[in-house]
């Protein structure tokens, strides 16, 4: 049988294209518009761009590729979120005069609702609830919530419940984050609620064929090609728990084990961040290097000994564990969110008994001291479990309806 889908476009909002806008919010919708595409199907990409003036159309990899000014540019504002929602309606007006739009694929509130209302009930809408927004919000406010930010949650919390109202299906990355969505909103999410794991690109993310020391050296400082190196890459906010890694790094230095710790990623915590190593006396073995480039990240995790996954709250899958493992590179991880359930039972020793600093560091220790090892080609068989061509075609099937009709896995 072949699909209706074949007779319309389906449609993925999302928050960036990740071509333009690297990071774990953009590369999932993105990998996936191009998976749709190379199995045949009419697909059409719609997000915010910091470098367009007006709705722009360019086609890549057989995905129309639609950006519209963005809502933050040139900085955050009620006229500039009027103006977005404007271009964005004007370009979904102009897609559906092209062809009927069969499917809306969500995974950005705003643009989700503005293209629900304007493709009508007739499409079918399925959103991409990563985790309660509300939730994120407050997590990552340390101080005392102003008037101000509580009129962001309420509003917030009024546009995710709309959101999942309109939904016919709600996609959420693990059993953790399932649980999380259908505590915060019970009345909404009874039997749409569904769990559609992320993926891992296991051709690209693979174990180097250059020795780690010499991958280093390519790096350059701050690796250093004869320390035991621990790695993280995370977002700098105060939810993602570098602190706590900081904390435990200056414990492990008090052993007199060599060590560097080195941190990747960019965002509003790094200033404190950068300036509490330096108050723990360990600025000499602790290295920021902002955002990783996509043409490097790949050799960035093969060139690490060992990951480190400190989040404090709100993990609700981490494939940063899963491309680590497919590098053939350890996880040292904490009992936060869905890190145990994505890292496996088998590498449960791996996992600190909380996510406290002195936990975390005692499970550093036992790796620098070599009691805590695994065969690389154990930690890439997890990681191929949640392969791209094993998982994307699960998300086309319960979110397309698609059957099996012949068509091969790009």
């Amino acid at each position: 049988m072949i699909s209706p889908l074949q007779n319309g476009t389906l449609l993925v909002v999302a928050g960036g294209w990740h071509d333009e806008r690297p990071g774990g919010a953009s590369r999932l919708p993105t990998d996936f518009a191009r998976f749709l595409a190379g199995r045949g199907y009419p697909t059409a990409y719609l997000c915010p761009s910091d470098l367009v003036a007006r709705t722009t159309r360019t086609e890549v990899d057989g995905v129309s590729l639609w950006r519209s000014p963005s809502p933050m540019a040139p900085s955050p504002s009620a006229g500039n979120v009027r103006r977005h929602v404007r271009w964005v309606r004007h370009a979904l007006r102009e897609l559906a005069s092209e062809q009927p739009l069969t499917t809306l694929l969500g995974h950005t509130q705003l643009q989700y609702l503005v293209a629900a209302s304007v493709c009508g009930p007739s499409i079918r809408r399925c959103y991409a609830a990563h985790s309660p927004f509300v939730a994120e919000l407050m997590e990552n406010v340390t101080t005392r919530p102003t008037l101000k930010q509580r009129l962001a949650w309420r509003g917030a919390r009024w546009m995710e419940r709309r959101v999942l109202q309109i939904s016919d299906v709600v996609h959420c990355d693990s059993d953790y984050a399932r649980g999380l969505m259908v505590s915060a909103y019970p009345d909404v999410l009874d039997d749409k609620a569904v769990v559609l794991p992320a993926w891992v690109d296991g051709t690209r993310f693979r174990p180097s064929r250059v020795e780690r020391s010499a991958l280093r050296g390519c790096l350059g400082a701050p690796w250093m090609a004869d320390v035991p190196t621990f790695f993280t890459l995370r977002r700098l906010v105060p939810r993602m728990g570098i602190d706590t890694l900081i904390e435990a790094a200056a414990s492990l230095a008090r052993s007199g084990r060599p060590f560097r710790l080195i941190v990747g990623g960019e965002g509003p915590e790094r200033p404190r961040l950068e300036a509490l190593a330096q108050a723990r006396g360990i600025g000499d073995r602790v290295a920021f290097i902002g955002r990783v480039s996509e043409e490097q990240i790949v050799d960035t995790f093969a060139a690490a000994d060992c990951f480190v996954l400190p989040t404090r709250a709100l993990e609700c899958f981490g494939l940063i564990v899963l491309e680590s493992y497919a590098c053939g590179v350890p996880v040292i991880g904490v009992p936060v969110g869905s890190i145990p359930e994505v890292m496996g039972p088998a590498f449960r020793i791996w996992i600190a008994d909380d996510n406290a600093a002195p936990a975390l560091a005692r499970r550093m220790e036992e790796f620098l001291s070599g009691r805590l090892r695994v065969d690389p080609t154990r930690l890439r068989a997890r990681a191929l479990e949640f392969d791209r061509s094993l998982v994307a075609p699960q998300h086309e099937r319960a979110l397309l309806g698609a059957r099996d009709q012949g068509r091969s896995v790009a």
